[in-house]
């Protein structure tokens, strides 16, 4: 199946962008300067280079897998937004296709406020979310799609067999891994990159880093 075929079975008006062809169109130039490098190496060690910059020392296992099976990158724009298309050789040999927001999306917004530093500084500067592209979870998701945990019914909490030890109310889920697992943070409780562990069905874990759970859970992605 040609890329584009199956790009469009989750995104009906997907469009991989030419940017030679548009060069009027509003993304970030880090972004313009790695599709207008002339080889795929060139575009690669650029934006691999920012992902150090911004979460090199968070996201070591990650970054250093998407270096090493980085295949493919393109451009690609639906619903009036732009993103950058990873294209990863996963651990089955298979290209896996991953997407990273547009950070010019985030300026502003009001998850920003309250919000860790360096989670900012990820969502500001590198990509608005990270995920993989069919189903735009197992990672970290876009700000509009993050779970404001008390807008949910929680099942699991009339089965918790201690105290809850988060507040609903100022606590957001910004990883999702697909299958019921979230990494959230309190916003009342987020020094140092605390989080918690949350699931669906089972106990959370509290206090937990919330880097070294997303390095492991984002690496379980390209399996």
């Amino acid at each position: 199946m040609e890329k584009l075929d199956f790009l469009k079975k989750f995104r009906k008006d997907v469009e991989i962008i030419d940017l030679s062809q548009h060069d009027d169109i509003s993304i970030p130039e880090l972004w313009r300067e790695i599709f207008n490098e002339v080889d795929f190496l060139g575009k690669k060690n650029k934006l691999i280079s920012q992902w150090k910059k911004v979460v090199g020392a968070e996201l070591p296992d990650s970054i250093n897998f998407i270096e090493e099976n980085l295949c493919e990158l393109d451009l690609i724009h639906y619903r009036d937004k732009f993103s950058i298309l990873y294209g990863i050789k996963c651990e089955d040999g298979e290209i896996y296709y991953f997407e990273g927001g547009n950070p010019e999306e985030c300026v502003d917004h009001e998850l920003l406020n309250g919000m860790p530093t360096k989670l900012m500084s990820f969502y500001l500067e590198l990509h608005n979310g990270f995920f993989f592209y069919p189903s735009r979870m197992m990672g970290l998701v876009t700000l509009d799609e993050v779970t404001h945990f008390s807008d949910d019914d929680w099942g699991i909490l009339d089965e918790l067999e201690e105290p809850l030890q988060i507040s609903l109310d100022s606590t957001y889920a910004f990883f999702k891994n697909g299958g019921g697992g979230y990494l959230a943070i309190d916003y009342n409780n987020c020094e140092n990159n605390i989080a918690t562990r949350w699931f669906d069905d089972m106990e959370p874990e509290y206090n937990i880093d919330f880097w070294e759970y997303a390095d492991i859970w984002m690496q379980m992605g390209f399996e």
